[in-house]
């Protein structure tokens, strides 16, 4: 009887490291089947946003900084703007170029500042003296933006790089001002 005890009980723990086998072995199958659906789920979610970011990328261009140049050409060309250099208000050293367009109804600002550092002043300090917060939009394609209806006025400020563009005029003319910025890619 205990010959007969111990052979039940050996075939009872082979049939048990049997029955654990089998289901470790299914179990591993199962998580093989999980783990490869996950990662074949993660390289469709990769493509995906590989994608995304293909067509975001092709949408967004980075900007870039129109010249002292071509800002007064573009205002050359047209006939009611008249363009004043007003560089002689900042110090050498701080700025390359300062140019306002005057048209019939509003001014737009150019600044070409010396640095980006200097610019981003610039703008802290156009913000201060409009009294508007100065809770502009960042963001790696346009450094800085800012627009704004206050008090009936229509306030837009651009940074791009080293320069910047803005005005602040009757909020009538915001579509024709913005108009100008899209051209000027501001």
């Amino acid at each position: 009887m205990c010959k007969r005890n111990v052979i039940l009980l050996l075939l009872l723990f082979i049939f048990g490291i049997i029955l654990c086998h089998f289901i470790l072995s299914s179990q591993i199958k199962i998580a093989r089947k999980i783990f490869v659906g996950s990662v074949r789920d993660k390289e469709i979610t990769k493509q995906i946003i590989k994608k995304d970011l293909i067509k975001n990328i092709q949408i967004k261009k980075e900007k870039l900084p129109i010249s002292q140049d071509n800002f007064n050409k573009y205002f050359a060309n047209k006939s009611n703007y008249t363009i004043l250099n007003a560089s002689n208000q900042f110090l050498k050293n701080e700025v390359n170029a300062v140019l306002i367009a005057i048209g019939k109804n509003y001014a737009i600002e150019f600044y070409d500042m010396a640095s980006d550092n200097i610019a981003l002043n610039i703008c802290k300090n156009i913000m201060e003296s409009n009294e508007l917060p100065s809770t502009p939009e960042n963001n790696k394609y346009m450094e800085y933006y800012y627009e704004v209806i206050k008090n009936e006025m229509y306030f837009i400020l651009s940074k791009v790089d080293n320069t910047i563009i803005f005005t602040y005029a009757p909020k009538e003319y915001k579509e024709e001002i913005k108009t100008l910025m899209n051209n000027l890619e501001y």
